[in-house]
């Protein structure tokens, strides 16, 4: 007997068992199976091959997880038959385990233990096999305790008594409970098969699994294929009965989501297993958010057994018979995404267990990472059982093992896969729990035991006073910590004018973290830190923020220059809550906070953040919009605009959702619909008569319409609406359709949109033509080029431009061009290729199109490398940034003001018409040439919404420059091209007033003043009014409420600026004298150094295959 973990050293012991002992704690006991001598059936020595293809994982770092693969052993067990005559089968057994991968903490020990004895209590007829699935922070310790001390607890008890097995794991759990091993928050699920001669006994204690294969047979008793019969069932609260039994014990059954308060903890929202969407039901104490267990039986947790999570083991009895084919002891991490039935399928395809125990761990590794970032321990043993025989033969020979796993597919007779982590099995298996990378309330949702809430890891419980005195830090806001928590949270600038009722919601799902002088709270750049956001209850707290620059860029001999800047927090101090940054942008924490006293916190982690403040019913929107776009009718209508049109129908389903029952009519064949209807629940069935008059005609159904499709869209076309060609009824019950109509459509686009069929299909054969590659006739594209543009005489010194990964310059050959150049090793080390990829795709959609863009978005040349950059040359001559004409004061001449603002509203009219949000409003990378005419060449925060994004028409991604920032965008809720118009207010108070409105740094003082958006400040009455009807129209942008901010096209082409603009000629005619002559007078760039190679590695290595990617997009130029 023996067991195993990680932390053990593999060894073959020596009756030959597939086993690997741990020398801390490994023990034998007088029966020990290892006394007994087994050699005749010791496999050889196999060397097993596992292929991996892709993963984070190496074939090397993968192979060194793995352990317990020895080969197959097998052994003949004896058994007197129904009539006592002597009878024998063969059992083949092997194991395998892995131990887990997790990016943050690659080194984690396998909490997994298992043991594989033969012989065991001496007896040549019994064996004992088992896994333990650790958990908590010293599950690595528990499991291996209950592997050693559960196999002797039995031992000592005899074979095939109930009542002993279940006194045997008690006293486990009271061992561990005595040892020490601290088990407060810690523990191990346990699964045992215990074989004596015919007979086995399953004891199950948690959600590890065993499944057995048996043989089917026709009426003549020929084998026709393998049933699965589970002999466990996991013990969770999605088991109505182990649900009811722990809240008789005072265990608050809830999903994670409803005790944060976003669904209604009153009703049951959790289905099935199968179902689960990653937020299973867990147990919580009566006033406490701990422990969070998702199962409910355990050996150790101290603290849930509190609440009903007890160590007694479910029992099953089975008799092996001539049609048991196989046994798969496993944990769940094997089962997390394989069904019973294709780990029985696996088990039995080959005759060496060894092979089919690898392939399931391999199978099982490949699709955790599929649907995560990392992978839970994996263990499983299997067991073929064959050869029942009428009386014992002679010794078996040795197993001879296949050669290797060369495609653990081919097992499950599944093709290999091209995709290294596609799944072979079918779409209905899901996983049960969803991992996200960071430690923040969602990765909550991946832990078995779920305890971020500050619990010490020394904790002890005393038996005498309440458990929720115990842990009373550990508790969410009751009413009374709510008032002052929503006066403080008012004054983040995440919150300025929320509503009362969803302050009241941040208030409920805040939890309490208590701190001591000296404490780390969050520290500076720190890439795992906790995305939340800290209010201060009481004590106080420091943040220091060391910011390193160099004044000289361009000198090599120029030092870093460092300062310390000091922010204190708490009722005496600067601010009352902070880190509200990080969790709302995903940024590295800008400071390290030190607590200065001991106090308390209140936390808001991001994800109760985005689920309070994003919009109700996001799923209903996200379909309907989904729908919506699939309309020809709707094609002119942007993407943004339909995700409003079905938020708005959506809100008022009072009105817009009508429900009716099994058989009722929708509508008749005839009837005149004012709406297009969407079906958003069960199945209608359309009909129709020859005589649409005579009821007496039988209908007939020529279609069947379910969740996502639509009818009467013709009703869109007129005013007067279109009659139904079909009758609809319905086919279930509580079925229910969207009804949209034109006036939905009109409120919020504010026109009449709404096109012809034929007409909607040209414009999208169009949109489809603008990927399509032009000819060259009639542009001026230079020729094509593959000259290097590195550090060479043809480029000028100055940089117009520069951004992280690279900037833009003239260069000087033949004729003068603009050039961007973009840093490869850059943009490898802060992996960014995806960005630089994107970029690429955006510049493809706006250049490429059958329609000429503006002239302001110039059509690049063909992009050249060497070996450290690829530089883009474009056809224009570039003067300066857009910020020297500020500079120069062209805020103060009205020619000036309206044809930049002009220019910038047929970009965005441009961009917008594709569905692209531009977000790269900064006239420190806007350029002009030299006669003054706008050229954009930045498009890295440009992102197309498309309808199959996850939420389509809406984009989270913060990015952009600080200053020019959203309020929607500052705070993450969320956003779309009104962003866009927004940041075109704030350019033109920045052109107006010489400087941004609200601050240029990236900081909490810039988020702050956007948030707040304070005209009076924007708009100070020291500033001369020459151009006010700029001011007015700035106004009527910089409105934090996007709803309520102007953003058609139209509106703001008919404002007193721009209301005599020629549209027409914009683009195609030179600027107004006045811009040309503020554009000499401007001064050239900005005085920086571009990126030089000097700072790229000196040895040129094989790039990735990325620039070449890069590189074969040529359909830019023509």
């Amino acid at each position: 007997m023996g067991c195993a973990s990680s932390a053990t050293a593999e060894g073959t012991s020596k009756d030959g068992t597939a086993v690997v002992r741990s020398p801390e704690r490994a023990s034998t006991s007088a029966n020990d199976a290892s006394k007994t001598k087994q050699s005749q059936s010791k496999s050889p020595s196999v060397s097993y091959q596992v292929r991996l293809r892709g993963g984070p994982l190496t074939q090397d770092e993968y192979n060194a997880r793995l352990t317990g693969v020895h080969g197959a052993n097998a052994i003949d067990v004896a058994f007197k038959g129904e009539s006592g005559e002597a009878r024998s089968y063969t059992l083949r057994y092997a194991l395998c385990s892995q131990r887990g991968y997790y990016p943050e903490a690659p080194n984690k020990r396998n909490q997994d233990a298992w043991v594989c004895a033969r012989n065991f209590r001496g007896k040549k007829d019994e064996l004992l096999f088992g896994v333990f699935d650790g958990h908590g922070e010293f599950g690595t310790e528990c499991a291996e305790f209950a592997c050693e001390r559960l196999p002797m607890e039995i031992a000592t008890r005899g074979f095939g008594n109930v009542s002993a097995y279940e006194a045997a794991f008690r006293a486990t759990n009271a061992g561990l409970r005595a040892s020490d091993v601290d088990d407060s928050l810690s523990g191990t699920t346990a699964v045992i098969a215990h074989i004596k001669g015919r007979d086995m006994y399953v004891m199950n204690c948690g959600d590890s699994r065993a499944t057995m294969a048996m043989a089917t047979r026709n009426v003549k008793g020929e084998v026709t294929g393998v049933d699965t019969v589970d002999l466990s069932s996991d013990q969770t609260p999605f088991r109505a009965d182990e649900c009811e039994r722990v809240k008789r014990e005072g265990a608050r059954v809830l999903t994670l989501d409803q005790l944060e308060g976003f669904k209604d903890p009153a009703v049951q929202c959790w289905g099935t297993e199968q179902d689960d969407d990653g937020d299973p039901p867990r147990l919580w104490a009566k006033n406490g958010m701990y422990p969070g267990t998702a199962f409910t039986r355990s050996i150790g947790d101290a603290v849930a057994e509190r609440i009903g999570v007890i160590s007694t083991p479910e029992i099953e009895h089975v008799r092996l018979s001539e049609d048991t084919k196989a046994v798969i002891i496993a944990s769940d991490g094997v089962f997390e995404f394989i069904p019973s039935t294709s780990v029985v399928k696996a088990a039995t395809s080959t005759k060496d267990p060894q092979q089919s125990a690898i392939a399931l761990v391999v199978e099982s590794y490949k699709l955790w990472l599929q649907y995560e970032t990392r992978t839970d321990d994996i263990t499983v043993i299997v067991i073929l059982i064959e050869d029942f025989l009428e009386e014992k033969q002679q010794e078996i020979a040795p197993v001879t093992p296949l050669k290797s796993v060369q495609s653990v597919g081919a097992l499950f007779n599944f093709p290999d896969r091209m995709d290294p982590l596609s799944s072979p099995f079918p779409s209905s298996a899901r996983p049960r729990r969803r991992v996200m990378p960071t430690f923040t309330m969602q990765t909550r949702r991946s832990y078995r035991v779920v305890h971020p809430y500050g619990v010490p890891s020394d904790i002890t419980l005393q038996d005498g006073s309440p458990l929720e005195e115990q842990m009373g830090d550990l508790s969410i806001a009751i009413s009374s910590d709510r008032s002052p928590l929503i006066s403080i949270i008012r004054q983040s600038f995440l919150f300025y004018d929320a509503p009362e009722h969803l302050l009241e919601q941040v208030a409920k799902v805040m939890y309490k973290k208590r701190f001591e002088n000296g404490d780390v709270i969050v520290t500076q750049n720190d890439k795992n830190c906790v995305r939340a956001l800290y209010v201060v209850q009481s004590g106080t707290l420091t943040g220091r923020d060391n910011v390193q620059w160099v004044e000289n860029e361009g000198d090599d001999n120029a030092k870093k220059k460092q300062t310390e800047k000091l922010r204190a927090y708490g009722r005496d101090g600067d601010r009352m809550c902070f880190n509200e940054q990080c969790m709302a942008h995903a940024q590295m924490p800008h400071e390290t906070v030190t607590a200065t006293s001991d106090g308390v916190l209140w936390v808001l982690d991001f994800a109760a953040y985005v689920t309070i403040t994003r919009e109700a019913n996001e799923r209903s929107v996200d379909m309907l919009t989904r729908v919506l776009r699939g309309v020809d009718a709707l094609k002119p209508v942007s993407l943004s605009d339909l995700r409003r049109v079905a938020a708005k129908i959506v809100l008022n389903r009072a009105n817009s959702l009508v429900k009716t029952a099994k058989d009722q009519l929708i509508a008749n064949q005839g009837q005149i619909l004012t709406a297009m209807h969407v079906m958003n629940k069960g199945e209608v069935a359309c009909t129709v008569r020859s005589n649409a008059r005579d009821e007496s005609e039988p209908p007939r159904v020529v279609l069947k319409l379910t969740v996502g499709q639509y009818f009467g869209e013709r009703a869109l076309l007129s005013a007067a609406g279109a009659p139904c060609a079909t009758n609809i009824q319905s086919l279930s019950d509580d079925v229910q359709v969207w009804k949209v109509t034109r006036e939905d459509i009109s409120s919020v686009t504010g026109s009449e949109v709404i096109m012809r069929t034929s007409s909607a299909l040209e414009r999208t054969a169009s949109s489809e033509r603008l990927l399509a590659p032009r000819t060259s006739a009639g542009l001026d594209i230079p020729h094509e080029r593959r000259l290097s543009f590195g550090d060479d005489d043809r480029a000028t010194r100055e940089a117009l431009y520069m951004t992280l990964l690279g900037h833009m310059r003239e260069t000087k050959g033949m004729h003068k061009e603009a050039t961007v150049q973009i840093s490869l090793a850059r943009t490898e080390s802060l992996s960014r290729v995806e960005g630089v990829l994107r970029e690429r795709k955006i510049i493809t959609a706006l250049t490429a199109g059958s329609t000429l863009p503006p002239s302001f978005i110039p059509t690049p040349g063909i992009p050249s490398r060497d070996a450290s950059f690829i530089s883009i040359p474009y056809p224009f001559v570039p003067r300066c940034a857009l910020e020297a004409v500020i500079a120069c004061g062209g805020g103060s001449n009205i020619e000036v003001v309206r044809y930049y603002i002009a220019s910038l509203v047929v970009v965005l009219e441009y961009m917008h018409s594709m569905d692209i949000v531009f977000r790269g409003m900064d006239p420190e990378t806007m350029v002009i040439d030299e006669r003054g005419m706008l050229r954009l060449t930045d498009f890295r925060f440009a992102k197309r919404l498309s309808v199959t994004d996850k939420t389509p028409g809406r984009t989270y991604t913060v990015c952009g420059a600080a200053a020019y920032m959203a309020p929607e965008v500052v705070r993450g809720l969320g956003h779309d091209e009104r962003a866009d118009w927004f940041s075109l207010g704030v350019f033109i108070a920045h052109l107006l007033r010489g400087a941004p409105p609200f601050g240029m740094t990236v900081g909490h003082k810039t988020y702050e003043a956007i948030c707040m958006c304070d005209l009076a400040s924007a708009f100070p009455a020291s500033i001369d009014k020459k151009i006010p009807e700029a001011e007015i129209l700035a106004r009527c942008l910089l409105v934090v409420d996007p709803d309520s901010r102007l953003h058609s096209t139209s509106s703001v082409k008919q404002c007193d600026l721009l209301c005599d603009v020629d549209w027409d000629a914009l683009a195609n005619q030179p600027p107004p004298k006045a811009v040309e002559t503020l554009t000499r007078s401007a001064y050239r760039g900005r005085g920086v150094p571009p990126i030089r190679d000097a700072t790229e590695p000196q040895n040129v290595v094989e790039r990735t295959a990325w620039v070449d990617t890069f590189m074969a997009l040529d359909s830019i130029a023509p």
